[in-house]
């Protein structure tokens, strides 16, 4: 039965392994179908693809995309058109904001007294890829201002920090319909961090088209009500571990079944599973 992780971070993004070496890890970890979803980019699928030709492994269109509705969303997209030129639009606004509130924040960081360069800091990611806030953590961390990625999150630029700035969101809405206008499926990713009794039913009327049901911080019983959902309400599942390939995490953990893909071969690329 084909076993896939629908929900893999690279150097693309905020990830500790490129696209190719994620796809190796894949490969190792017994994976037969994998989606690459950075946050906010598709700049490490050509990558991804090229690697999973040398694997055996089938290698999905994917991405995950932040939006906001009274508290913070993620919108999985997969089986879309990489090359969309209003997918492709949006994706450069957002990382043109992400660079800019980046600056920001190591500005603030600067008066701080943390003595970073902003070169130091662009080299932390891809060319083409997306900036954010862990690759500043990972400087920080290498040159010994914390000991670990989450003490920087924690105590300067996550929500409350002497250099937080907060991004402006997408609506879920746009999440979704830009997915869907490029011709892929919208998925609710990780309903389980949700807090709002209510934002997940509110998401879900915006048209998304599946829910992540198998994720390694889900409970048991969060698989088994969201999978109820999914199926009183006609969706779509899937699953992954939202590997980063930072300390603990497992590649694989949270993997969807071949039985519950299906999905995968209605729209995008075709072919058997």
């Amino acid at each position: 039965m084909t076993l896939a992780d629908l929900h893999l971070h690279s150097t693309a993004s905020d990830g500790s392994l490129s696209p190719a070496a994620l796809v190796a890890g894949a490969k190792k970890a017994g994976l037969e179908v994998i989606a690459l979803t950075d946050h906010d980019t598709v700049a490490g699928l050509p990558e991804a693809k090229t690697a999973g030709k040398s694997h055996s492994i089938r290698v999905l269109p994917g991405l995950e995309l932040s939006a906001e509705l009274r508290e913070e969303v993620h919108i999985l997209g997969y089986l879309f058109d990489c090359r969309q030129e209003g997918l492709l639009s949006l994706l450069a606004g957002i990382r043109e904001g992400r660079q800019e509130r980046i600056k920001r924040i190591f500005r603030r960081l600067g008066d701080l007294g943390f003595a970073l360069d902003w070169k130091e800091v662009t080299a932390m990611a891809r060319p083409g890829g997306s900036l954010g806030r862990p690759h500043l953590a990972r400087l920080m961390v290498a040159k010994g201002y914390a000991a670990s990625i989450s003490e920087v999150f924690a105590r300067w630029i996550g929500p409350g920090g002497p250099a937080f700035v907060p991004r402006e969101k997408l609506h879920p809405a746009q999440a979704i319909k830009a997915i869907q206008d490029a011709g892929g499926l919208a998925f609710v990713a990780h309903p389980g961090l949700l807090q709002g009794k209510d934002t997940l039913a509110r998401v879900l009327a915006l048209g998304a088209d599946g829910l992540e049901i198998y994720h390694p911080k889900h409970s048991p019983e969060q698989v088994q009500f969201f999978r109820r959902t999914a199926e009183e309400k006609g969706l779509l599942l899937s699953g992954g571990s939202d590997f980063h390939g930072f300390p603990g995490e497992i590649l694989g953990a949270g993997a969807v079944k071949g039985n519950n893909l299906a999905w995968l071969n209605g729209t995008g690329e075709k072919g058997p599973i």
